[in-house]
């Protein structure tokens, strides 16, 4: 937590500090690590607004046709408390079978077993999608994170998985793309120094040949000055 807070308040000042201490091209590379890392992050909250979004309004669909009062509101503290993640299910849960005991006893258990249902629907099937498409990962690999980082880091380990997740699956694409970049120059300067070869071979022979030409157009003008002589 200390470390967090300080790199909230004076995370871009480090920052270019460690990037002034870099070469030029170390620099530039590391300026589009930190983009790639920004857009993971993005990419996980637009994935936790999108999954808030879809509960609240499976959440409306769900209270309004069996008339549970203040549906609407509920609906909405579902979606936004659904961002949170391990805790934001439980608490979602909460306001809405309150509500339902009090204002509507007589759907209490549809209520329960439907919000239930949807909140496994949303987490285990819709939820590990959303995140695959944002962050780009795949969607095991987001089960493996959760798992990983609950078991690791307990409560901040599944907070932290999803992002975390996503930051090392842009440094392994990075370090793939640049293996891939060294391997095709490597490959680049073997055919032109193959080629440079061959051509130096070529203009060898060419030398060669020009000079057995010459030789044989000497001996050609020899062999008729010698015929003159006689």
């Amino acid at each position: 937590l200390i470390i967090a807070f300080i790199m909230l308040i004076d995370g871009d000042q480090l920052w270019r500090r460690f990037i002034a201490a870099l070469s030029p091209e170390l620099r530039s590379e590391a300026e589009l690590l930190r983009q790639s890392a920004d857009r993971s992050f993005g990419g996980f909250i637009r994935g936790s607004l999108i999954l808030g979004l879809i509960y609240g309004i499976a959440t409306l669909a769900i209270l309004v046709p069996l008339g549970v009062p203040f549906a609407g509101v509920l609906a909405v503290l579902s979606g936004l408390t659904m961002i949170i993640p391990f805790f934001g299910p439980i608490i979602a849960e909460i306001p809405v079978l309150v509500v339902t005991l009090l204002g509507a006893p007589d759907v209490f258990i549809w209520v329960l077993v439907l919000t239930i249902a949807l909140q496994q629907v949303v987490l285990n099937v819709i939820g590990p999608r959303v995140m695959s498409n944002a962050i780009g990962i795949h969607p095991i690999f987001v089960f493996l994170a959760l798992l990983l980082g609950s078991r690791i880091a307990g409560v901040w380990g599944v907070l932290l998985a999803m992002p975390v997740a996503g930051i090392i699956n842009t440094f392994v694409r990075y370090a793939f793309q640049l293996a891939q970049g060294r391997r095709a120059r490597t490959e680049a300067s073997t055919l032109i120094e193959e080629s440079d070869a061959a051509a130096a071979a070529a203009a060898a022979d060419l030398r060669d040949a020009d000079a057995e030409a010459r030789e044989a157009v000497r001996l050609a003008r020899e062999a008729r000055i010698a015929a003159r002589g006689k």
